[in-house]
């Protein structure tokens, strides 16, 4: 005899949500600890007599527990980017005559400079066997 798992609670595609929150609304429990741990950071300090507040706690955990610290940040850092799909950033990049007009301004010297932007040494059978006499 098989017992049949589905009852009147069962997941049923289509089924509109009933129960819970409604969709958008932010969990309140979360908030209220958010608040809670805030506020005990900031009575906290930097030395335990609420100095420098919240920025002072998270700079004494930065300081003495890294790990901790890192994986809040990492937590705190947004999860996504708002971003404007319609912005176009065009990059130009500058020529080669560009770069070494800027590379001669700064004070590269020339041989430098005709070694940067020379073409790649092609090996030779000769320098192959120049090598191997070595």
């Amino acid at each position: 005899m098989t017992k049949s798992k589905a009852n009147a609670t069962s997941f049923k595609k289509g089924r509109r949500k009933s129960g819970g929150r409604k969709r958008g609304v932010p969990n309140r429990r979360s908030s209220v600890l958010w608040e809670a741990t805030f506020l005990a950071a900031e009575t906290v300090g930097s030395d335990d007599a609420g100095t420098d507040g919240l920025t002072g706690y998270l700079t004494t955990v930065a300081r003495d527990n890294r790990a901790v610290f890192c994986s809040l940040l990492g937590r705190a850092m947004p999860l996504q980017l708002e971003t404007d799909p319609l912005a176009h950033t065009k990059i130009e990049y500058p020529s080669v005559a560009e770069i070494r007009e800027k590379l001669i301004k700064r004070g590269v010297p020339p041989e430098i400079i005709r070694i940067i932007f020379s073409e790649p040494l092609e090996l030779t059978d000769e320098t192959d066997e120049n090598t191997d006499e070595q």
